[in-house]
Parts: C-alpha cells; sequence; structure tokens
C-alpha cells in the first residue's frame, strides 16, 4: 500500500488522514494533512474533533514529514504512525498533548476503490488503512486525561483536488466478542461531464470482509441524512443515524481548505446487517463517526 501520494504535487491537491480513537465512552479524532493552492502555496494542518469540540491548527508546509510506503507522518512536534500518535498541540483556545498506542491493524483486502483505482482524474480518492486495532494510552484535553486503555481505532486516508458535493460518510465499531467495524461513503461523482452516485461500503466482523460497493453492483435503496439502505445479491444493510452535536472542520475545494463542513464524532448509530434472511449483527454504538453534506 502507498500511504502518501503528494511529495511531486504542485497545486490543487490535498492528502490527509483520519485516524480516530473510540471507547465506551468517548472519541476523539485526529486528522492531519496537507493541501496545495492554485498558486502552489502550501501548508500543513491537523483538525481535531472531540464530542465537545473541534479545532484547526496550521503549520508551515516544512514541518510535515510523510512516508510513502510506510505510514508514518510527522508535523512539527507531533507524530501519526503505524505504532500509535503522540500529540503536543496547543493555542489560544485549546491545548491537547497525548500518546496513543496501536496494537496490529486490521487491514481491508485489496485497494477501497476497486477498478476506480485506475480512473485518472478523479475528484477524490478514498482508502482505508486499518478498519480496526487495540489501542492504549491517554490523551490530556485542557485541564483533564482522558484514558483510552481498552479502546479501538480507526484509520482511513482521502486525497485529490476537492471533497464531493454532497456526500454521507458513516464509521461506527464495537469491540465484544464479535468486533465489528462499518465504514459507509455515499457521493456524487464527477465523471466525463456527467455525475453518477458512488458507494464504497466496507464491514469486518467476526473476523470476516464484506465490501459493498459500486464496482461490485450495489444498490442504494435510501440515502437520507438519517438513514441509509443498501442491498447488494443476498447482502442487506441498515443503518440508522440519531442527530447528534456536530462541530465545523475545514474541507478542500480546488486543493485550498476554504469549505466548512461538520462532523459528528459521537452519534448515536444503528446497524444492522443480513445476509439472505438471516441476521448477521445489529448493533448500537454512541461512538460512530458520521458527516452529512448536501
Amino acid at each position: 500500500m502507498v500511504y502518501y501520494h503528494g511529495e511531486n504535487i504542485k497545486s490543487r491537491y490535498f492528502e490527509g488522514w483520519y485516524f480516530k480513537h473510540q471507547t465506551q465512552n468517548t472519541a476523539i479524532a485526529f486528522i492531519p494533512g496537507i493541501h496545495a493552492r492554485e498558486n502552489g502555496v502550501k501548508s500543513a494542518f491537523i483538525q481535531v474533533i472531540t464530542p465537545d469540540f473541534s479545532d484547526n491548527f496550521e503549520f508551515p508546509y516544512e514541518r510535515f514529514k510523510a512516508d510513502r510506503k510506510n505510514l508514518a507522518i510527522s508535523i512539527a512536534d507531533n507524530e501519526f504512525n503505524q505504532k500509535g500518535i503522540a500529540v503536543n498541540l496547543e493555542n489560544n483556545l485549546h491545548t491537547i498533548r497525548g500518546r496513543l498506542k496501536y496494537g496490529e491493524f486490521i487491514e481491508i483486502k485489496g485497494d477501497a476503490m476497486g477498478p476506480f483505482r485506475y480512473v485518472p482524474f478523479m475528484q477524490c480518492r478514498h482508502g482505508v488503512i486499518s478498519m480496526m486495532h487495540n489501542i492504549s494510552g491517554s490523551i490530556g484535553i485542557q485541564d483533564r486525561v482522558v484514558d483510552f486503555n481498552g479502546g479501538i481505532g480507526y484509520i482511513e486516508t482521502d486525497r485529490g483536488c476537492s471533497f464531493p458535493d454532497r456526500y454521507l460518510w458513516v464509521h461506527t465499531a464495537k469491540n465484544d466478542i464479535n468486533p465489528t467495524s462499518v465504514m459507509i461513503s455515499v457521493a456524487d461523482i464527477p465523471f466525463a461531464g456527467r455525475k453518477f452516485t458512488g458507494c464504497i461500503c466496507c464491514i469486518r466482523h467476526s473476523e470476516k470482509e464484506y465490501r459493498l460497493a459500486t464496482y461490485n453492483g450495489v444498490k442504494i435503496v435510501k440515502l437520507e441524512k438519517n438513514a441509509v439502505i443498501l442491498t447488494q445479491g443476498k447482502y442487506r444493510l441498515e443503518v440508522e443515524v440519531y442527530p447528534s452535536a456536530s462541530y465545523q472542520l475545514r474541507a478542500p475545494a480546488n486543493g485550498q481548505m476554504s469549505r466548512r463542513i461538520h462532523e459528528s464524532v459521537c452519534c448515536k448509530v444503528r446497524t444492522r446487517f443480513y445476509e439472505n434472511t438471516r441476521q448477521v449483527f445489529d448493533f448500537e454504538s454512541s461512538q460512530a463517526g458520521f458527516e452529512y453534506v448536501n
């Protein structure tokens, strides 16, 4: 897997990595990344989203380093890699410091984009680095310490020039006798002067992987802000999203982080998955990540 693609990009480009961490009670996500504006000026950033706030920390591009062949991202005094993360962030509003260690990654088979990975000039390319891994450690936020021992993590990545105009994204997971992690992305995709609605859904349940996707013939039966239903052959996925607090994040538009979207990192989501008439799983999580942009 290639973990960093932007070393030779001159302008109108972004690349970011989404590191989510959750316990039974809370969650936090860090989004390190870079962007190159139309005029070629490059910058680095780290966005943070918690159940209580979001924030964006800007850095000179010279403080950014990333490895093409290994998951290893460094921005100033902040490290994100296969072994874990170390964050040291401070501004006038927030102070966030701590270390988290990662266990073995559960990766998906092949590329999340399927055959679309070969299509040139796509607006945005999505990748999944780890569907689930154990985490330990703590993060200090202001004057309190948040314990993440026994929690689980999830990592994905995006790159291109812009996020889709309209999309829904959900990640939800649980860690019990049958560990489960589900990622759904449904978006309007510009292609050959037109648009189509594309879908990628990766499911890891009890050591088995399922892939529902446009390139596998998925059908989007229902797509609303608070509900998604997908079918593909003998499989059916039903997702219900319950309203929760969301916070502003910056998103790319032609390489510039000028767009504003909202995300919840602790959203309540119920997920049901069926194989023919057999229910494979049915669970709720209040630490789901959720974005809906219309």
